[in-house]
């Protein structure tokens, strides 16, 4: 991630933060644990991202 930019690190963050939610709203609509496992993915994924953005 470090030749990525700022703006392209803040970019993935704001996609993978609605992939997460989207996802999460799956789940909890009642549409399997698939849904949950993904969403829980997900924001894994953005905490990781959140540690390489500098704000």
């Amino acid at each position: 991630m470090s030749q990525m930019t700022e703006a392209g690190k803040e970019r993935l963050l704001a996609l993978k933060q609605r992939q997460a939610d989207r996802e999460w709203a799956k789940a909890r609509n009642g549409e399997g644990g698939e849904h949950y496992a993904r969403a829980r993915h997900l924001y894994e994924c953005v905490e990781n991202i959140k540690k390489h953005v500098t704000k």
